[in-house]
């Protein structure tokens, strides 16, 4: 069991900085779930978020369509908009942390629904931070992480000049910050 444990807590480190990014971006918690929780070898590695119905319909469209669309062939627009994002954001952790990552952001009342009673554990760190649980030195960590994570996605900067890297990285701090900000307060 100490064995599983070790593991992960070694795959929760590997995505926490991509998790604090997809906490950033969807405002609630990532969670790591399914057969990489108690499989030495999953198959791939699942993640999820839940977002409450009204947050998720006005991403992708009604909760109800895309419940419906799940078991259709021909996909209405919440379905196909959901799976493009779906598929983009899995293919980019994918390549950038070279393993084989499901990530999903599902409805709130699907996951009532569904899978209510099973495993999960939180592998976004931003929460801790927010909540006062970390001491400076691992919040300056942890924000360095997310820096290195935001820049380190090269397709989507480009940078033709010294000032245009120094633009980009004030921006991107200070984005960090605010959202540091904001959930403390």
């Amino acid at each position: 069991m100490d064995h599983k444990i070790d593991q992960i807590d070694k795959l929760k480190e590997r995505l926490s900085g991509w998790a604090n990014q997809m906490y950033s971006r969807f405002g609630h918690p990532v969670y790591l779930v399914g057969s990489a929780l108690y499989n030495d070898f999953p198959r791939d590695t699942d993640i999820r978020i839940v977002l409450p119905d009204t947050e998720f319909e006005a991403r992708y469209g009604p909760v109800k369509e895309w419940q419906e669309d799940t078991w259709r062939q021909n996909w209405r627009e919440a379905r196909q908009k959901w799976a493009k994002d779906m598929a983009k954001l899995s293919v980019d952790v994918t390549a950038r942390l070279r393993m084989n990552i499901d990530f999903q952001v599902e409805p709130e009342s699907h996951a009532e629904e569904h899978h209510r009673n099973k495993e999960k554990i939180r592998i976004d760190t931003i929460h801790a931070h927010v909540n006062g649980a970390l001491d400076q030195e691992t919040c300056d960590k942890l924000l360095r992480r997310e820096l290195v994570a935001l820049l380190d996605d090269k397709h989507q900067l480009t940078i033709h000049t010294p000032e245009e890297a120094k633009e980009i990285i004030k921006k991107q701090l200070e984005g960090i910050w605010e959202k540091f900000s904001l959930k403390k307060n």
